[in-house]
């Protein structure tokens, strides 16, 4: 312990300490806290909410067809098809 005091500084210790302090389950704590001294051991990231995606809208307004131009592109599709078909 005294070697880490020296080579490092008192805040360095202390906020390895308090890492271990944060874990809930440790059989030994002394051991996790020479471990965290020793790999320089981070605290955990905390994870953000995910953020709530907004619906895309449409930039512009979609037109109506008229019935003339939907039985229009009906026929256009149907003899489509019969062209591919053979």
């Amino acid at each position: 312990m005294e070697a880490y005091l020296a080579s490092k500084d008192v805040g360095y210790v202390i906020e390895k300490a308090q890492i271990v302090q944060t874990k809930k389950s440790l059989k030994n704590a002394a051991g996790a806290f020479m471990k965290a001294l020793s790999d320089d051991c981070k605290s955990p990231k905390t994870s953000e909410p995910q953020k709530r995606r907004v619906p895309m809208q449409a930039t512009e307004p979609v037109e109506e067809l008229s019935d003339e131009l939907l039985e229009m592109r009906k026929k256009e599709v149907a003899s489509l098809k019969a062209k591919l078909n053979g």
